[in-house]
């Protein structure tokens, strides 16, 4: 492992490995925090490096320490479950060099680009990724790569492979301290480009820059990426920086090049319909958000932005089914719940709507208190004309 001010993740990370490794090496490139006095609690080899910009350089040095036959990499806002132990005890046993694990990216943000709608813990679900980080313990093997260092290249190089498992690397922390940490990737990813600008690097820096709402220089990078390597990952992410600038044409031409690559690729089909959306062409916005959960049957975002079109055209029950389609799979979103009150209410059933605006005023909806109270006064009101009529 490599730390720096940990304090908060390191000791969840290492009680989750502790049984299962027989050595534990962490390199510290300068915690001003109880990260390295923790990681003394579990292992004699904490080491010093002084940071030079480059995680690779930290990530190489952690394995000059490792005596062991086979290496495993884990940062220190991610565990192991105890269910996988077994299977990496196994793998180690195997003629592989190198293997790859699925590393579950946990949030709450539904939107995000091949989100997996799964409850753990706090939250919601993961976004998967493949990444190498079990390997043996060879010279051949080591990080490239300032920022968002992998050994994937340099196990390439020695050709060799490694292959996919469903070994999972729980990672808890993609959303803190988004802008500082995504500014400072900035800063070496550019660095990265200079001393390597390939596709990868400048798909890299133009995801950083889009991470900070830097849109133009976002789009400039993309494009150059593209240049060196089509992928429907970079079209995609290029139409996206193009949308938020609001050039809706230019996007949705490069959505559409999206699908062309891949065209079961339900966030193209999402954003296109969201432009249509933008349009007030409710029509075509309908279909491609149709199109989007037909690929991806648990995109709750796209039930939700269905259920708000039919409701938009009048098709009340085709939004009571969309919205109840988005809580089949995300019972606990307040924007849901909420919306179903609205539409309840434009469906006169008082009693429903209530019963969905507590719900959302339960789960931290900010209008829904407004609503609760204005359907209190019109019943209080019409019950009060139905005493003096009598």
């Amino acid at each position: 492992m490599i730390t720096k001010n940990e304090e908060n993740f390191l000791a969840k990370c290492l009680d989750s490995v502790k049984n299962l490794v027989d050595e534990i090496i962490i390199v510290d490139t300068g915690s001003t925090d109880r990260t390295k006095e923790i990681a003394r609690e579990y292992t004699e080899k904490v080491f010093d490096f002084i940071w030079i910009d480059d995680f690779s350089a930290a990530r190489n040095k952690s394995l000059k320490h490792a005596t062991q036959e086979w290496i495993l990499i884990l940062d220190a806002d991610e565990t192991i479950s105890k269910e996988d132990h077994q299977k990496i005890r196994k793998l180690t046993q195997e003629n592989g060099e190198a293997y790859g694990l699925i590393q579950k990216n946990y949030t709450n943000d539904t939107s995000r680009q091949g989100f997996v709608l799964q409850k753990h813990q706090q939250f919601h679900g993961f976004v998967p990724s493949s990444i190498v980080r079990l390997f043996r313990n060879s010279r051949l093997f080591y990080f490239q790569g300032e920022v968002h260092e992998l050994v994937e290249h340099s196990i390439k190089t020695a050709n060799k492979d490694w292959l996919k498992t469903n070994v999972s690397v729980n990672h808890y922390g993609l959303e803190r301290n988004l802008g500082s940490k995504t500014a400072f990737y900035q800063h070496l990813s550019l660095k990265k480009i200079q001393n390597q600008p390939t596709a990868q690097a400048y798909y890299e820096h133009a995801v950083q820059c889009k991470e900070l709402k830097q849109y133009r220089q976002a789009e400039e990078y993309f494009k150059k990426a593209l240049e060196l390597d089509l992928n429907h990952l970079t079209l995609y992410n290029l139409a996206l920086v193009q949308q938020k600038q609001g050039k809706y044409p230019e996007a949705l031409e490069n959505f559409q090049n999206v699908l062309e690559l891949k065209n079961n690729f339900a966030e193209a089909y999402f954003s296109m319909g969201f432009i249509y959306y933008q349009l007030k062409e409710l029509q075509k916005s309908k279909q491609y958000f149709t199109l989007a959960v037909k690929n991806k049957p648990n995109y709750v975002d796209a039930y939700i932005n269905l259920g708000a079109i039919n409701e938009k055209l009048s098709n009340y029950n085709e939004a009571f089914d969309s919205y109840k389609e988005a809580l089949r799979f995300n019972p606990n979103n307040a924007r849901v719940h909420y919306n179903l009150g609205v539409l309840e209410e434009k469906n006169h059933d008082l009693p429903a709507a209530l019963k969905s605006y507590h719900k959302a005023r339960e789960l931290g909806y900010a209008n829904a208190a407004q609503r609760i109270e204005l359907i209190r006064k019109f019943l209080k009101n019409k019950e009060k004309k139905r005493k003096k009529t009598n």
